[in-house]
């Protein structure tokens, strides 16, 4: 049985996260922590399906917890170069990112399939692509939650810097008289809501 969110893949995941929470909730987990089927589960002695229940419940009414990335990770018995630094994404890889639909779970594989990068290759360049999916589906959650949390926090930074960048821009059009009272309040706006001055 999958003992942690350390040790949850992926793709277990997104089914676990596509189960209706109802009555039989718990018992559908269990079988897809264990591998097997619901049938299986609810035919096992109650004694031993609580023993598993106990289990489950000690590390999955827990959050999932976050780590720095790292440059290298090994999913499926493949190593894969995380490449989700500024100086690392291309053009192509931010606009493949970008549309993506980038929901938890559902768009997850798509998601790291950009930024994690077969050991030896370029982006998209001498591998197969859907391969790279499949082994997405096998990452660890607590390693592809880490990953996603990083690139959350990476487009706000950027982005931050994008608005302050047009705010500069449009005080030096405001300077050549150009109307930008509207635009400017717009900015400010949106970066005292987030922190930023």
């Amino acid at each position: 049985m999958i003992k942690s969110w350390k040790e949850l893949p992926l793709g277990k995941y997104k089914k676990i996260s596509g189960l209706k929470e109802d009555e039989d909730w718990q018992w559908n987990v269990l079988a897809i922590l264990n591998d097997t089927t619901y049938e299986d589960i609810v035919s096992r002695p109650l004694e031993e399906t609580m023993a598993l229940s106990r289990d489950m419940h000690r590390w999955i009414d827990d959050k999932v917890i976050i780590h720095p990335v790292r440059k290298q990770y090994v999913i499926n018995g493949k190593k894969y170069d995380f490449r989700g630094y500024p100086n690392d994404i291309s053009t192509s890889m931010y606009i493949d990112f970008y549309n993506t639909g980038r929901k938890v779970p559902d768009d997850m594989p798509d998601m790291l399939s950009i930024f994690m990068i077969p050991e030896g290759h370029k982006y998209n360049d001498g591998y197969d692509m859907d391969e790279v999916k499949k082994d997405m589906e096998q990452f660890s959650v607590e390693d592809a939650m880490s990953v996603c949390d990083f690139f959350t926090s990476l487009f706000q930074v950027l982005f931050r810097r994008a608005l302050k960048q047009a705010r500069k821009a449009l005080k030096k059009a405001r300077k050549d008289g150009v109307e930008t009272t509207e635009a400017e309040k717009a900015i400010n706006a949106y970066l005292r809501s987030n922190g930023s001055k």
